[in-house]
C-alpha cells in the first residue's frame, strides 16, 4: 500500500522509465490544451522534467498574474484542489 503524500525517493524509479515519462508528458499536454495552453515535449526523456517544468512554471506564473480563475480551473481539472492551490500561493514570495 502506498502512503501519501509521496516523497521524492518514492518516485525516483518512475522518473527513469521512458514509457511513464512519455505518458506523463502526453497527459500534461492534453490537460493544458483543454484550456487553450500549448505545452510541448521534445521526446527526449532525459530532459523531460526540466523541459516541462520550465514551460509549466511560466504558464502558472502568468495565470497567477492575469487569470487566477482559469488557473484554479486548470489545476482542479488535474486533481489539485483549491485548498492546496491557496496554500501553495500563500507560501510563495510576492512577485
Amino acid at each position: 500500500m502506498t502512503n501519501f503524500p509521496l516523497k521524492n525517493e518514492d518516485i525516483e524509479w518512475y522518473k527513469q522509465e521512458e514509457e511513464i515519462i512519455r505518458l506523463t508528458a502526453e497527459q500534461v499536454i492534453k490537460d493544458f490544451a483543454l484550456f487553450g495552453i500549448e505545452i510541448s515535449f521534445s521526446g527526449i526523456s532525459r530532459f523531460a522534467y526540466e523541459e516541462l517544468y520550465e514551460q509549466l512554471e511560466c504558464v502558472i506564473v502568468e495565470l497567477l498574474q492575469t487569470d487566477y480563475r482559469k488557473m484554479v480551473s486548470l489545476l482542479y481539472h488535474i486533481d489539485i484542489n483549491e485548498t492546496a492551490i491557496n496554500e501553495a500561493v500563500l507560501d510563495q514570495p510576492i512577485i
